[in-house]
């Protein structure tokens, strides 16, 4: 595409490698992010990286982005933290945004301390509210344990960033490509090639759905005990399609894998129902549960879990989980 101009002090969304299974998070970044563009009068930007991406951009035209400035080179293929990272500060360096906002996933938790601090600015983490008054990008924010929600303001320094917790903002809908989306090429060509050698790559096999995306979860806890049990949670959720989450305690025991943890320091999830075995219901496990339907098992009738169940069992797990798995294979 040849040279066109992008405003400066626009609000910028910074997409997901084309290849992650995160990348949904942009259209939810793009309700919110036409929102603070259009109360400040700004246009709103999507920015992405990669190879081949010619796919991908025709599907983002179909949401309401002003401009797409994409990156493609056969080197950003496979995602380097230190080349996205130095080619996403000299776009903005270039184009001088005032509001760039990221998922708050694995892939925006890396890259975007590593851009504010090349670029000397503000960064506030897994935000859950945005305004804008003015200018000046409000970012609400939970703050100890998620008992308080703190507004933090960046006037003084550009562009002002935030990551945003997943599903906390709807995701946009899609409109016909009506061809008010301009396309902004950047040619990147000093790639650096001595942070980091690859001796080989293996791809990793997940689960057909996502804990993310999950519409039934079988959460365990503390409380489940033993491997044993945890082991009739996994077969239960396979009967029922469910995906299986955790606690941090439980991930921190080492009794299951770190890519199960929901809450605070884990994935947010948003399931039509979530099932908590021998979970206390503790803020930083819970923050992360975006869901008005939750069931708790738990031997402890004085748990926090209840508080926020709409269905409660108080029984013990060794007895109540060998019960429901064979009552559903019957």
């Amino acid at each position: 595409m040849g040279e066109s101009t992008i405003e400066e002090g626009g609000v910028w969304v910074i997409s997901e490698p084309s290849d992650s299974d995160k990348f949904d998070v942009i259209y939810e970044l793009n309700s919110i992010g036409r929102k603070l563009a259009d109360r400040n009068n700004n246009t709103l930007t999507l920015v992405l990286i990669g190879y081949a991406l010619q796919e991908k951009i025709e599907e983002i035209k179909r949401f309401s982005y002003d401009y797409i400035l994409y990156a493609e080179n056969k080197m950003f293929e496979y995602y380097d933290l230190e080349n996205y990272a130095n080619t996403l500060v000299e776009m903005i360096r270039k184009y001088k945004p005032g509001v760039v906002l990221l998922g708050s996933t694995l892939y925006g938790r890396t890259i975007a301390p590593w851009i504010a601090s090349a670029l000397k600015t503000g960064l506030t983490a897994d935000c859950i509210w945005l305004d804008m008054n003015e200018g000046t990008l409000i970012q609400v924010r939970p703050a100890f344990g998620d008992n308080i929600e703190a507004e933090i303001i960046c006037p003084r320094r550009k562009p002002q960033m935030a990551t945003v917790r997943p599903h906390v903002f709807p995701l946009a809908e899609c409109r016909d490509n009506d061809g008010t989306c301009k396309l902004v090429r950047y040619d990147v060509t000093n790639f650096k090639t001595d942070f980091l050698t690859l001796l080989d790559r293996i791809k990793v096999l997940e689960n057909s759905q996502s804990l993310e995306k999950a519409q039934i979860i079988f959460a365990v806890g503390r409380g489940i005990k033993s491997k044993k049990n945890l082991d009739m949670v996994f077969e239960l959720a396979v009967l029922y399609g469910a995906q299986v989450g955790a606690t941090r305690a439980l991930v921190d025991m080492g009794m299951i894998d770190r890519k199960y943890q929901i809450g605070q320091t884990g994935v947010t999830v948003k399931p039509k129902l979530y099932i908590a075995f021998g979970i206390s219901g503790c803020i930083q496990h819970m923050s992360g549960v975006l869901c008005n339907e939750i069931w708790a098992v738990n031997n402890d009738e004085n748990a926090q879990i209840f508080k926020k169940a709409t269905l409660g069992c108080v029984a013990d797990i060794n007895v109540f989980l060998p019960l429901l798995l064979n009552k559903m294979k019957e």
